[in-house]
């Protein structure tokens, strides 16, 4: 770009251009207006305003902008683009007087400010301290000013730090039309956009050749003034000068990579990811692959080494990036690790946060899109080990377990099914934790708006009893967006509130599967919010709650994205349940006993990686479900054992009705499963003598107690006692395999 050094004809191209320029322009209100003040004041104590924000977000834009505001006034302008420049101090000269003698300038702007290198230092302490009062320095850069202009003394006044963000859904609605594009595409692609301006020019583009393609005619009336949505206060000012002129911290400097999501914000009720909106599909980046390449080539500039490429598909993948993770990923040295991290950092679009490193959304969609397109193999390699890493991470409870347990369930987005049917948008700002007395009534307040009062009393007197149950789901200034109670339940627990819900678990559990002694029930009884908040606490719970046996988790009509997820989840559905106010809750079940955290986690990972929906069983077709009630189960184990030398008596034994073995099977397969348990117990160093008890008194030839009791060396009312323990334990193992299909412990 460059400023002609005399003035064009009325009736020339460049006049032409500039009124173009002028009317496809659309917000900025607020950096306008900044120029205008800084322009028309005589005694300004400003003279360099810094504009910064990543790649695409419409700085050189800008800077054109503002050349034409300060030539329609007369005023002389310089524009050095260090794109084309040397970082010399001679070549910027040069460039400079090229245009025409640098003193007669009231304007100076400078593009691709990222690229000055040394020359910062040198404008700083050499350039600007020569140059006419009268002149003001305009920098637009990927990278905020260096520490030196903010902790020198003399810049705090003179330096203006403006930090770009990206557009409103208005402004992005506007700029499309500006583009003549309109109709039912508009919202796709607005949301696709994120706000970056670049997008939104490159999306519209591909658009008017979709449109052309179809014979589709588009709108090209003139947008009125009316139609401007104004932005205000889109930009945080950094260089705002305070009354005692202080600084609070000379010594701290932010990462000059680091770029804020600028994504709108909406209240709970209407955010996007909440259970009352589903996604919006329609227009999607990964269905443009030309588009993709182009897009990542002007974001990035310079092609990425091969290292560096995997990286940023890293980057795309995981929730946060951290050098733990990029070594475990990308299987290299930690001096290698840390080296792709600061790269990273340093990249305009990548913001740096507490848990680690985040890309810009529609960068992460992009990369991930190109991922795809590179070769399915390399992608499902390295989410593999994402999220073979991450599960294992969370489940030997290794730093945070909230945010292990978030990282883990954000992997999951790029399922198409996880996609289609979830809003993830905004999900990588969500941060989890343990709800404080202080939470209390904004979460009972939530469970009120979306489950029913009743439903918020109920809550109440879970907080009463178990406080601990209580966990929130945070974003940023907007506070508290989510939240989960999900009480810890043990058999024959009394002192619960009376909630029907609980009391059906409880009872679902002892009539199946009973919880043995030190085991627990996990009641995830309600969620509100976002369904991506839900399942990061849900995930985080499955992994680290102390003797989780089974858990029990409840949806509601109104929640099917955490329905489709749980699915996904492979939670078994099963028969709905009245709660308070009449609300019906749907659970989902799943035993941990018979597959283990770290089991779950690997077939959930197989499950990702295939784009099939997973079916949606019926409560009353699940094949958890058993056909006898826990209490005719272990008696019909005890007949079975007594029976097991008679095969006539065995051979009516109501277990072959049963999963235990297969359809019209005989009397010697089921006496085969009974002493399959016999031998796991007695191949447990802590059931051993139990199994002894059932081989002696049931399977190694008839004797009386009597007999059994002295030939196990027991006291008659000992070998009594270890019987009946030995049986109900018989039944217990019994009982998972027949729901599970494989012997459990």
């Amino acid at each position: 770009m460059r400023i002609p050094s005399s003035p064009l004809p009325v009736d020339s191209h460049g006049n032409g251009l500039a009124a173009l320029r002028k009317r496809a322009f659309t917000g900025r209100d607020s950096e306008l207006r900044l120029l205008r003040e800084l322009m028309l004041s005589d005694r300004r104590g400003c003279f360099v305003l810094w504009l910064h924000g990543m790649g695409g977000i419409g700085k050189s834009t800008l800077l054109r902008r503002f050349a034409d505001e300060a030539l329609e006034h007369g005023d002389e302008v310089r524009m050095v683009d260090m794109r084309g420049t040397a970082p010399t101090s001679e070549a910027f000269l040069a460039a400079l007087r090229a245009q025409g003698p640098p003193a007669d300038a009231r304007l100076l702007l400078v593009d691709s400010g990222e690229s000055l290198g040394p020359l910062e230092q040198w404008l700083r302490e050499d350039f600007l301290p020569r140059m006419p009062a009268h002149l003001l320095l305009v920098v637009a850069g990927r990278r905020p000013p260096s520490a030196e202009w903010r902790t020198d003394a003399q810049w705090w006044h003179a330096l203006r730090s403006v930090e770009l963000r990206g557009m409103d859904d208005a402004e992005a609605t506007l700029l499309l039309r500006n583009r003549d594009v309109t109709g039912p595409a508009v919202p796709g692609i607005v949301r696709a956009a994120h706000g970056l301006p670049l997008a939104l020019a490159l999306f519209a583009d591909e658009q008017g050749i979709t449109a052309q393609d179809s014979g589709a005619v588009r709108d090209t009336s003139p947008v009125r003034d009316s139609d401007a949505v104004r932005h205000s206060d889109a930009v945080r000012d950094t260089g705002a000068v305070q009354d005692t002129g202080a600084v609070q911290d000379t010594g701290a400097v932010q990462d000059t990579g680091a770029v804020q999501d600028t994504s709108p914000v909406l209240d709970t009720a209407d955010a996007p990811g909440t259970e009352g909106s589903a996604p919006r599909r329609g227009w999607e980046l990964r269905d443009s692959p030309d588009l993709v390449r182009e897009l990542l080539r002007l974001l990035l500039r310079e092609s990425p080494a091969p290292d560096q490429a995997e990286a940023l598909h890293a980057l795309a993948l995981a929730r946060v990036t951290t050098e733990e993770l990029v070594r475990h990923a990308l299987d290299v040295p930690v001096a290698e690790a840390r080296a792709l991290c600061a790269w990273l950092r340093g990249l305009s679009f990548v913001r740096s946060t507490a848990e680690g490193l985040v890309p810009h959304e529609l960068v992460r969609e992009a990369l991930l899109a190109d991922l795809r397109w590179r070769g399915i193999e390399e992608y499902e390699r390295l989410f593999r080990r994402i999220h073979a890493h991450l599960a294992a991470r969370l489940a030997r409870r290794a730093g945070g377990r909230w945010v292990s347990g978030a990282d883990l369930a954000y992997l999951g987005r790029t399922n198409r099914v996880a996609r289609e049917e979830v809003d993830w948008h905004g999900a990588d700002r969500l941060q989890l934790r343990a709800a404080r007395p202080d939470d209390l009534n904004e979460v009972v307040a939530a469970i009120e708006k979306e489950h029913g009062v009743a439903a918020g009393a109920l809550a109440r007197e879970w907080w009463e009893l178990q406080p601990t149950a209580f966990s929130v789901a945070v974003d940023g200034g907007r506070g508290i967006v989510g939240a989960l109670v999900a009480p810890c339940l043990e058999a024959g627990a009394s002192g619960l509130p009376d909630d029907p819900v609980a009391r059906a678990a409880l009872d679902h559990v002892a009539e199946r599967s009973p919880l043995r002694h030190g085991e627990r029930l996990l009641l995830g009884r309600w969620s509100t919010g976002s369904a991506t908040a839900a399942c990061s606490a849900l995930t985080t719970l499955w992994a680290t709650t102390p003797g989780l046996a089974v858990s029990w988790t409840c949806t509601t009509q109104n929640q099917q994205p955490l329905s489709s997820l749980l699915d996904l989840y492979g939670q078994q559905r099963t028969a709905p349940v009245g709660g308070p106010d009449g609300e019906l809750a749907l659970p989902f079940v799943q035993d941990w006993r018979s597959a283990p955290f770290d089991r779950w986690a690997a077939a959930l990972r197989t499950r990702l990686l295939s784009d099939e929906p997973a079916a949606a069983p019926a409560a009353s077709t699940v094949g958890a479900e058993p056909a006898m009630q826990w209490s005719e189960f272990a008696d019909a184990v005890k007949q079975a054992y007594r029976a097991a030398l008679d095969p006539r008596a065995l051979a009516e034994s109501a277990l072959l009705g049963t999963r235990l073995v297969s359809p019209g099977a005989d009397a010697a397969a089921l006496r085969e499963v009974l002493t399959e348990t016999v031998a796991q117990l007695r191949a447990h160093a802590g059931l051993r003598q139990l199994g002894d008890v059932l081989e002696i008194t049931y399977l190694s030839g008839p004797r009386s107690q009597q007999a059994a009791a002295s030939r196990a060396a027991l006291s008659f009312s000992t070998y009594r006692r270890r019987l009946s323990a030995a049986l109900t334990k018989a039944a217990e193992l019994l009982r998972e395999r027949e729901l599970y299909g494989s012997v459990g412990r």
